[in-house]
């Protein structure tokens, strides 16, 4: 699998040293109860090698043990780092249309939750690997004590291991059901973070979300965990029993086997007892590979895009373009394939170096989802873009897209301010900022890093303005930006704002459904059924041409 093989390969060394480390301390384990079974055998409790022998492997096996412990811990912290870098960067590599059609409710569960559960899966390999490591040396030490009570030792255990492979089975089961769980609870939690305003104002609708959907979801993610630790601990307790039955047996046959004395018995007796644990921690194991199969499983439905190689950086927007060229463009969003889904274009249309463009339209006719289309957050189905010579496409998307600084209807204000290197902005260019759009007194600011973000829906849009500034990209997109704001703020971003921009040089993208300023616009653009048509609006014209 692809992403089991990138974890393997960016984790091969730690992974071989905590294996080798394991299995060496497994080996001087087993050492140690070889030389306990000679001791106790003998009539003087001597041992063949003597006290400085014993000591020293007690002090190597401690030794090992830290290290290899040690080791373990690093690389299951090494796996989580990975993980995490990996799958963000495979989300940010994954079209916006595909993200926003598999949920931010999966996104979030496969990078808590699963991400979670695989990196304990991966960090089992070397635990498995060292229990192993003792079951097979032991096991060989028995059949050197007794062939034929390995045979009947391997037949019960066999029978232990069939049983727990019907345990696991059913807990596999279980844990896939519970991860489809895991998809709706993140889906509450989106409700109850996102949805905070709606729930208060209807408390019929309140008690309908926490009784009907939290509380059933939260109920059955608790009643299926613990069925499946109950199949774990019938498991492990399943697997001491089978061992159990084994001493017995040893001891019951024992009388009746010819050769089979004193000696053979007790080194039987005490290897069992030691195997105990390591047996127990592999039959322990399983639930946690199984958990780590089901998050695997996931990864791979998700289909997002495999992690490539560093990227090299986009190369330096281009400084002088005249003309943006848009001719035949169309989109439809993904699995909305009847006559009734909806979809934008064609659209063929021309932006012009330093303009303004006011993109209106009522809701629903397709204004955002053009913002999303122009600067290339989402895959044209057909038609071009054209930024004066150079034909846009997969190879140079991202560069196109570096052209661009956007303030969208539902932003994410970030609260690193960064300028147009992309390095913290200074701090007296911030402040000279905050001033003229009045927050000077609401925010402050230290290496480019805002005292907070926690304000009014206006204030939070001048704050997106301010990294449009410092940004200093040569197209800018403002979806609905003054709708939030007061009076003052809205003739100031129409009438002085927009304006300074225009003469920076700087082609701005207005969604707006303000009539009363279109004849500050160079031209005015209204979406119908998806496609653009240009209005005849100047300053004579401006009230009323947006109905």
């Amino acid at each position: 699998m692809p992403l089991l093989a990138v974890l393997f390969r960016r984790s091969r060394l730690l992974l071989c040293a905590a294996l080798a480390a394991n299995v060496f301390s497994a080996a001087v384990g087993v050492v140690l109860v070889a030389l306990i079974n000679e001791a106790v055998a003998a009539p003087d409790l001597t041992f063949r090698g003597g006290w400085r022998l014993f000591a020293l492997l007690v002090l190597v096996l401690f030794i090992s043990g830290v290290w290899s412990q040690n080791l373990l811990n690093r690389l299951g912290a090494h796996i989580v780092r990975e993980l995490r870098c990996m799958m963000v960067r495979r989300v940010l590599a994954t079209p916006l249309a595909t993200v926003e059609a598999l949920g931010s409710h999966r996104i979030y569960t496969l990078l808590t939750n699963d991400i979670g559960n695989l990196s304990w899966a991966f960090g089992m390999v070397p635990v498995i690997a060292m229990n192993a490591m003792i079951a097979l040396l032991g096991f060989a030490y028995l059949g050197w004590l007794s062939p034929l009570f390995l045979l009947m030792s391997a037949g019960l255990l066999v029978l232990g291991i069939g049983g727990t492979q019907l345990l696991l089975k059913r807990m596999r089961g279980l844990f896939e059901e519970n991860r489809r769980r895991y998809d709706r609870l993140f889906r509450h939690f989106g409700s109850v973070v996102y949805g905070g305003k709606e729930l208060r104002l209807n408390h019929p609708r309140v008690a309908h979300f926490y009784n009907h959907q939290f509380q059933t979801t939260v109920d059955r993610l608790f009643e299926t965990g613990i069925k499946s630790d109950l199949f774990g601990i019938v498991s492990n307790n399943w697997n001491n029993l089978i061992l159990f039955v084994v001493l017995a047996a040893v001891l019951f046959v024992a009388p009746m086997v010819e050769g089979a004395g004193r000696e053979v018995v007790i080194g039987y007796v005490l290897t069992l007892i030691y195997l105990r644990g390591p047996i127990s921690s592999l039959v322990g194991a399983m639930p946690a590979l199984s958990r780590g199969r089901v998050a695997l499983k996931q990864f791979d439905d998700l289909e997002l895009p495999p992690l490539s190689e560093a990227a090299e950086a986009p190369l330096a927007p281009a400084a002088n373009w005249q003309t943006l060229r848009l001719q035949g463009l169309r989109f439809r969003y993904p699995n909305q394939e009847d006559d009734y889904s909806f979809a934008v274009g064609p659209i063929d249309l021309t932006l012009r170096r330093g303009e303004i463009v006011f993109i209106v339209g009522g809701n629903g006719s397709g204004k955002s989802t053009f913002a999303k289309l122009v600067t290339g957050l989402y895959p044209a189905a057909a038609g071009t873009i054209q930024l004066d010579e150079t034909l846009i496409d997969g190879e140079n998307l991202n560069w196109y897209r570096n052209h661009f600084s956007a303030v969208f209807s539902d932003y994410h204000l970030f609260d690193q301010l960064l300028d147009d290197a992309g390095v913290p902005a200074e701090d007296a260019r911030v402040r000279r900022y905050l001033e003229k759009l009045c927050l000077e007194h609401k925010v402050t600011t230290s290496e480019g890093q805002l005292s907070r973000t926690d304000l009014s829906a206006g204030q939070r849009k001048r704050l997106a303005y301010i990294h449009t500034l410092l940004e200093d990209r040569s197209l800018i997109l403002f979806d609905e930006w003054a709708a939030d704001q007061d009076p003052v703020f809205r003739e100031l971003f129409y009438c002085e704002l927009l304006p300074q921009l225009r003469a920076a040089g700087k082609t701005l993208l207005v969604i707006s459904h303000d009539d009363r300023y279109f004849g500050t616009a160079d031209r005015v653009f209204k979406f119908e059924n998806g496609v653009p048509h240009q209005l005849d609006v100047g300053p004579e014209k401006a009230v009323g041409a947006g109905h």
